[in-house]
């Protein structure tokens, strides 16, 4: 919530692009980062709506 908070203040007031651009860019590295965690997991977890 902070680095998303603080780039949508920053891109209302157009003050700091470079403060902008550092925001959503650990923003897409949190993204990334949990939806690898999220492949890697349902791998392990398998399916469990299977019927036998």
């Amino acid at each position: 919530m902070t680095y998303g908070t603080q780039a949508l203040r920053e891109a209302i007031s157009g003050s700091n692009y470079t403060l902008i651009i550092n925001d959503l860019l650990i923003l897409a590295g949190f993204g990334i980062l949990f939806m690898l965690l999220s492949i890697l997991l349902s791998e392990k977890v398998g399916d469990t709506n299977k019927i036998d």
